[in-house]
């Protein structure tokens, strides 16, 4: 594999990468230090503790002026860019993500909330046959290009799907769109030539529930995932410790069983089950015997699935009850 003089040098003496490192924060802290984003960050944190935004003097009007949110988007790369162009190896010190032709960039983040650049890429889409709704809200301010776009709204439910409504749009600079992200979304499906760049404010919420995927055609549920990073990180530890067979681990699976999200809860019996059945199975019973558990029914539904196949559990339950 050839390797540019810039990569042998790199490998050569890593402080060149810890110096064009220490360049690219410096500019970061300078930039952060201007008078202007000093009072964006103080009204990102009231409005994250929950301020509304037309509360809020220096937020409420960069999201109103796009004037005023491309200056802030040229300021930041100017600093950035001006030091990349000395030290191309640096990374940008901000957290950044690319995905299917959409860049995102986290400029400003407070307690729970986020100032974002994202950038879509130009080009047509494949159609969407989903909506994702997650929860908290976001504010959107167009400032370059044009996009062709569905704004998708979620109504009732009814018999276990969702009624949906989409409206046709074109984004455009200077357009300003906002959504309760458990009820509203928005689909990108063209984008022009050149791009479009975006700034976006979130805010999350304290205790999020579950994001949900809805199918468009007939509002039906396809897929449901945590909306808290603590409970999938619980997730996926108990799915580890369930692979390397950790028995130590059943007594605190079957702890969380007992308490919590619901989803949380099921993963939490569903490993117990895998690693001591005659344990696992005790819980699935006694969620089962209690009529005002949420996950009685399903309990109940899994315990008869699995005394049909494994017959020998129904002495377990036998000798659970009382005589």
């Amino acid at each position: 594999m050839h390797t540019g003089p810039g990569l042998q040098t790199l490998r050569a003496d890593p402080s060149v990468q810890q110096r064009a490192q220490e360049a690219v924060e410096q500019a970061r802290t300078a930039w952060l230090a201007r008078p202007e984003i000093g009072h964006l960050r103080r009204d990102l944190a009231r409005y994250g503790a929950g301020k509304a935004l037309d509360e809020l003097p220096a937020l409420g009007e960069l999201m109103r002026s796009r004037e005023k949110a491309a200056a802030l988007a040229e300021g930041l790369a100017s600093a950035m860019c001006a030091v990349l162009s000395r030290q191309p190896f640096a990374q940008i010190p901000l957290r950044h993500n690319y995905s299917d032709r959409l860049a995102l960039v986290h400029v400003l983040r407070e307690a729970r909330s986020i100032l974002s650049l994202v950038l879509y890429e130009p080009g047509e889409r494949q159609p969407a046959a989903t909506a994702c709704f997650g929860s908290g809200e976001r504010h959107e301010l167009c400032l370059a290009g044009q996009a062709l776009t569905r704004l998708v709204s979620l109504g009732d439910a009814d018999r276990g799907s969702r009624s949906v409504s989409i409206e046709r749009g074109t984004m455009t600079p200077g357009e300003r769109t906002s959504f309760d992200n458990a009820r509203e979304t928005k689909l990108v499906d063209s984008v022009a030539r050149g791009g479009m760049v975006q700034l976006r404010l979130s805010r999350a919420i304290e205790n999020p529930p579950p994001a949900r995927e809805y199918r468009l055609s007939d509002g039906a549920l396809v897929h449901q995932a945590a909306g808290d990073r603590g409970e999938s990180r619980r997730e996926l530890a108990m799915a580890l410790l369930g692979r390397m067979e950790r028995g130590d681990a059943v007594p605190a699976m079957q702890d969380l069983a007992n308490r919590g999200p619901p989803h949380l809860r099921w993963q939490a019996l569903r490993e117990c089950l895998a690693l001591d059945t005659c344990r696992g199975f005790a819980s699935l019973c006694a969620i089962a015997a209690d009529p005002a558990d949420e996950l009685s029914t399903a309990a109940a539904s899994l315990r008869t699935q699995l005394v049909a196949v494994h017959p020998q559990l129904g002495s377990l339950e036998a000798a659970r009850s009382p005589a």
